[in-house]
C-alpha cells in the first residue's frame, strides 16, 4: 500500500495546508514541463497528483488514514521478532546427570499400575468416538458453510458494484463523446470519490481531461475562441496542476474575446511561477495602457520590466553595462519597452522621466528618428 503522506514528504495525518504546501513544491519539480522527456519524473508527478487529490478531500483522508493505520497494525504484528526457542544444550555449566536438572523422585511415589483402573475399548467407546467425531465434523462443515457464504457474498455484491461502476462510467463516457465534457468529468470524480483506491477512474479521467486539451489546442489553432474557452474553463476545474500553457490559451482567447481583466489574470498566474519574464510583464502592460486605458497600472508594468532589463545587462556585463553592451544587439522588445514607458509617463504628466526613458530608447537603437521627435515634445 503507498504510503502518500512518505511520497510527500509530510507527517502522517498532516492537515491541507501542510499537503497543499508539499504537493505544489513537489509539483513544480517534477512537472512534465520542466522534466521533458524524463519517464521517471512523469510517473513519480502522477503519484502526487494521485495522493493531493486524495489527501485533499477531508472524506478520502479520513478513510486512506483509516486504512493505512491497519496496514502499519498489520505490518508490526506480522513482522514482530520470534521468542527465542529453547536449546537443549543450554545446560547449566554445574550439570552433572540428569538429577540435577530433575531432581530426584522418591520410590515411594511411584503409582502403582496394577491396582489403576483398567480402560476398555467396547461397544461405548466406539460410540463415544462415533459421536464425537461426528460433532466435530457437523461443526467444521458449518464453518466452513458459513465462510464459503460470506465469500460468495462478498463476490456477488464486488460484482454488482463493478456492473455498476461501470455502466456509470461507459455513461460518461458517453456524455464525453457528446461534447459534454464538464458533465463527463463530474461523473467521473464521484466514481473516484467513492471507489479512493480503483486506479481505472483516475486513468479515465486523466485520458479524458489529455483529449479534452489536444481538442481544445486544435481549436485555439483554428482561432476558434468561443468554442476554445468554453473547453478551457472546464480544463481549469479538472486539470491539476493546470499547466503554463493552458493559462497561456485561455489568456489569448479571453484577449481576442475582449475580456481584458480575465486576460490579465491568465498571464498574472504565468508570471507568478514565472518572474523574471520580462515579455509577459510588457504584455500585461500593454493591456492595461491600450485596452483598459489604466496609465498607473500600465507605468507599474512598465517599471518593472525596465528593472529586470537592468538587472539582466548588469548580470551580463557589470554594473556599467551601458559603456560595454552592444545595444544594437539587444531585442527590440527592450527599444519597444522604454517607448511604451516614456508614452506611459508622458500621459500622465512627467515628462522628466518620459525623457529618460526616451533617451534609453535612442541609446538601443539610434538609428531611429522618431525616437528623438518624440523626445522633443517632452521640453
Amino acid at each position: 500500500m503507498l504510503d502518500y503522506y512518505k511520497i510527500l514528504g509530510i507527517p502522517q495525518g498532516a492537515d491541507y495546508t501542510v499537503v497543499k504546501s508539499a504537493y505544489k513544491k513537489l509539483a513544480l519539480k517534477y512537472h512534465p514541463d520542466k522534466n521533458p522527456g524524463n519517464k521517471a519524473a512523469e510517473e513519480f508527478f502522477k503519484v502526487i497528483n494521485e495522493a493531493h487529490q486524495l489527501l485533499s478531500k477531508p472524506e478520502q483522508k479520513a478513510q486512506y488514514d483509516l486504512l493505512l493505520q491497519y496496514y502499519y497494525q498489520q505490518y508490526s504484528t506480522s513482522h514482530k521478532p520470534a521468542p527465542k526457542e529453547f536449546r537443549k544444550n543450554n545446560r547449566p555449566k554445574t550439570e552433572r546427570s540428569i538429577y540435577d536438572r530433575y531432581g530426584k523422585q522418591s520410590w515411594r511415589n511411584i503409582p502403582n499400575y496394577k491396582t489403576a483402573p483398567s480402560y476398555r475399548v467396547d461397544r461405548n467407546y466406539f460410540k463415544i468416538q462415533f459421536i464425537t467425531l461426528t460433532a466435530v465434523a457437523i461443526v467444521s462443515i458449518f464453518i466452513i458453510g458459513i465462510s464459503k457464504y460470506n465469500q460468495y457474498t462478498k463476490e456477488v455484491e464486488a460484482a454488482e458494484l463493478k456492473a455498476k461502476n461501470d455502466k456509470i462510467l461507459a455513461s460518461a463516457i458517453s456524455l464525453y463523446d457528446d461534447g459534454q465534457y464538464r458533465e463527463a468529468l463530474t461523473t467521473v470524480e464521484k466514481l473516484i470519490h467513492q471507489n479512493p483506491i480503483e486506479p481505472q477512474f483516475y486513468r479515465e479521467k486523466e485520458k479524458m481531461v489529455a483529449s479534452l486539451t489536444n481538442l481544445t489546442t486544435q481549436l485555439y489553432r483554428k482561432a476558434d475562441y468561443n468554442t476554445a474557452i468554453k473547453n478551457l474553463e472546464v480544463l481549469r476545474e479538472y486539470q491539476s496542476p493546470m499547466r503554463l500553457t493552458t493559462w497561456k490559451m485561455i489568456a489569448d482567447c479571453n484577449l481576442h474575446l475582449k475580456q481584458f481583466k480575465r486576460a490579465i489574470h491568465a498571464l498574472e498566474y504565468i508570471l507568478i511561477r514565472d518572474k523574471n519574464n520580462i515579455e509577459l510583464i510588457i504584455e500585461i502592460g500593454d493591456i492595461y495602457y491600450n485596452n483598459l486605458k489604466n496609465n498607473d497600472k500600465a507605468l507599474e508594468y512598465y517599471t518593472e520590466a525596465k528593472f529586470l532589463f537592468k538587472q539582466f545587462q548588469s548580470a551580463a556585463y557589470g554594473e556599467a553595462f551601458e559603456l560595454i553592451m552592444p545595444a544594437e544587439k539587444t531585442p527590440e522588445i527592450y527599444y519597444n519597452l522604454f517607448i511604451k514607458r516614456a508614452e506611459a509617463n508622458k500621459s500622465l504628466g512627467d515628462y522628466e522621466e518620459a525623457v529618460t526613458d526616451y533617451n534609453w530608447a535612442i541609446f538601443l537603437r539610434p538609428g531611429k528618428n522618431q525616437s528623438y521627435f518624440y523626445r522633443g515634445n517632452c521640453y
